[in-house]
C-alpha cells in the first residue's frame, strides 16, 4: 500500500492580509523616517566639521595675510562659533559640536556676532563668509566682513589714557596762521574743518576721557608749534584732512618714533578708521627733528605718545567721508579706547 503524507494548507483571512500589508507599509515609512533623520544629522555634522576645519585652516596663514572662505548657505539652524569650537544650537544646547585647534596668537573676533539664525520670514541663514584679518578670524554676513586693511596692533600697550591733548591742525584768524588745504566737496578750509572734527571727537568721548585742545574750538585761530607740543595730556593727537590728486581715500598716521607707545596708538586709531570705512591705512614712523620748523609734523617732537592723522581726500567730490565728522570722530575714539586693551 502506498500513501502520501498530506501537506497542511494555511488559509489567510482578508483581514489578516490587510493588517500585514499595513504593518509592512508602517515599517517602510518608519525606516524611511529614520534614514532621513540619520542623513540630516550626518549632513549637519558634515557642515559643522567643514566650517571648523576651514576656520582652523584660516589660522594657518601668517598675520600679514588676509583671507576669506565663502559659505553658500549656512543652513536653517542656529549656528554658533566660538574660539576653538563650532556647533548648531538646539534648545539652548550645542548640537553637532566640532572642536578645532585654537592657535594661541589668533583671536576669534565677535564682529558683529558669532551667532547666526534664519532671519524672520526666511528658512535659512543664507550665505556667510569665514574670514581672517590680521590676528583675527571669524564669520560674518558678506556685507559685515571686517576690512582687509586692519592692522595687527601687537606692539606693547601703553599706560591708561585719562587726558588727550587734541590738536585741530592749522589755524587762521584772518591775519596770521595757516588755513591748510581747501576741502573742495565741503567748500571749507582745512583749519575750520579740523575744528569741526575736534568738536565731534570731544562729543564722541561722552565725558569718558578729558580733552584739552591746543587751540580754541569755538573759532578759527592760530597756535604755535611750541604751544601745541606743550598742551597737557597723556597723549597727543593732531587732526588733518588728507589731500590727493586721485579719487582714493586713505588714512595715514604719522607717529613719534621716539616714544615706544606711539605706534600702538597710531595702529589702534587706524584700525578704528578702517573698521568704519574699509579704506587703506598707513602708520608712518617719523623723527620730528628732521622736519623744518613750519612742517605740521614738527608737533610730534615730544615725550608722550603723539600721532598726526591725515584722513580722507580733500579733493574727492562724490561720497567723501570727510563730511561724516561724527563717524570719523567715533572711529578715532574707538581706537583710543582700545589703546590700553590686550
Amino acid at each position: 500500500m502506498s500513501g502520501r503524507k498530506g501537506q497542511e494548507q494555511i488559509t489567510l483571512t482578508r483581514g489578516l492580509l490587510l493588517a500585514l500589508g499595513l504593518g509592512a507599509v508602517f515599517l517602510a515609512i518608519l525606516n524611511a523616517v529614520m534614514t532621513i533623520n540619520n542623513n540630516e544629522e550626518y549632513i549637519k555634522q558634515l557642515a559643522i566639521t567643514t566650517i571648523g576645519l576651514d576656520l582652523q585652516s584660516l589660522q594657518s596663514f601668517g598675520q600679514d595675510i588676509n583671507a576669506e572662505r565663502d559659505i553658500t548657505d549656512a543652513g536653517p539652524y542656529h549656528l554658533a562659533l566660538e574660539s576653538g569650537r563650532v556647533y548648531y544650537e538646539r534648545r539652548g544646547q550645542p548640537s553637532n559640536l566640532f572642536l578645532f585647534t585654537q592657535i594661541p596668537e589668533y583671536t576669534m573676533r565677535n564682529y558683529p556676532t558669532s551667532d547666526f539664525s534664519p532671519e524672520k520670514g526666511t528658512t535659512t541663514i543664507g550665505p556667510l563668509k569665514l574670514y581672517k584679518s590680521g590676528k583675527f578670524y571669524g564669520a560674518a554676513k558678506p556685507d559685515k566682513v571686517p576690512s582687509h586693511y586692519l592692522l595687527v596692533c601687537d606692539t606693547q600697550k601703553g599706560p591708561p589714557l585719562k587726558t588727550i591733548a587734541l590738536d585741530p591742525g592749522h589755524g587762521y584768524d584772518g591775519k596770521a596762521g595757516d588755513e591748510g588745504d581747501k576741502i573742495t566737496p565741503l567748500g571749507m578750509m582745512e583749519s575750520k574743518y579740523t575744528l569741526r572734527l575736534a568738536n565731534s571727537f570731544r562729543t564722541a568721548t561722552s565725558g569718558r576721557m578729558a580733552v584739552t585742545p591746543t587751540r580754541a574750538l569755538d573759532k578759527d585761530s592760530p597756535a604755535t608749534t611750541d604751544a601745541r607740543k606743550n598742551t597737557a595730556g597723556d597723549a597727543f593727537i593732531s587732526l588733518h584732512a588728507g589731500s590727493r590728486t586721485d579719487d582714493l581715500e586713505i588714512a595715514k598716521a604719522y607717529y613719534n618714533a621716539k616714544n615706544p607707545y606711539s605706534r600702538r596708538l597710531a595702529c589702534e586709531i587706524l584700525d578704528g578708521i578702517a573698521s568704519q570705512y574699509d579704506i587703506p591705512v598707513r602708520p608712518i614712523p617719523v623723527n620730528a627733528d628732521s622736519y623744518p620748523p613750519n612742517d605740521p609734523r614738527k608737533v610730534l617732537d615730544q615725550k608722550k605718545p603723539a600721532v598726526l592723522l591725515e584722513i580722507g581726500n580733500s579733493n574727492k567730490m562724490a561720497d567723501n567721508i570727510l563730511g561724516e565728522t561724527g563717524n570719523i570722530a567715533n572711529s578715532i575714539f574707538k581706537g583710543v579706547e582700545t589703546y590700553n586693551v590686550g
